[in-house]
């Protein structure tokens, strides 16, 4: 199957693009009036350390992913590429698009001059995730500041 990746635009942000359906198949997305829309893709747009990539297939999304670049003091002012909310389409997953993406993002991050690129995800989803050189590092934590 082919797919292009390419960055997140505006014009995704409807329910015909397949964005939030995509997104929808990771987690909820809500109920985002088109403002809320229109704000949350602005300070993405603005933020030059945040972008999300899609796959999109003939015009439909059906894949997306979230790549953070943080500067650190330590290490020299070493950046982190920090990877969030991979996710495919649930009629196109095990088609090689969840891998399309993370190889794209981890380019990105070696483009960005990353020392190295970090992710959380399910127990479940370890085995897809070393197959890609990552390895299980330490405990991730968190603690949920919002209901």
């Amino acid at each position: 199957m082919k797919f292009d990746i390419r960055p997140l635009h505006r014009n995704d942000l409807t329910s015909e693009s397949g964005f939030f359906e995509t997104l929808g198949n990771l987690r909820s997305v809500g109920d985002l009036s088109p403002s809320e829309l229109e704000e949350i893709f602005g300070d993405i747009e603005g933020n030059r350390q945040h972008a999300i990539y899609v796959a999109d297939h003939n015009g439909r999304i059906i894949g997306a992913i979230t790549l953070l670049v943080e500067r650190k003091f330590i290490r020299q002012g070493c950046r982190i590429a920090r990877i969030e909310d991979v996710a495919t389409h649930r009629d196109f997953q095990k088609q090689g698009v969840a891998t399309k993406l993370l190889s794209y993002a981890q380019n990105m991050g070696t483009h960005y001059r990353c020392l190295r690129a970090q992710l959380a995800c399910l127990q479940n989803l370890v085995p897809f995730y070393e197959q890609f050189g990552f390895e299980v590092h330490g405990v991730e934590m968190r603690k949920d500041l919002c209901s």
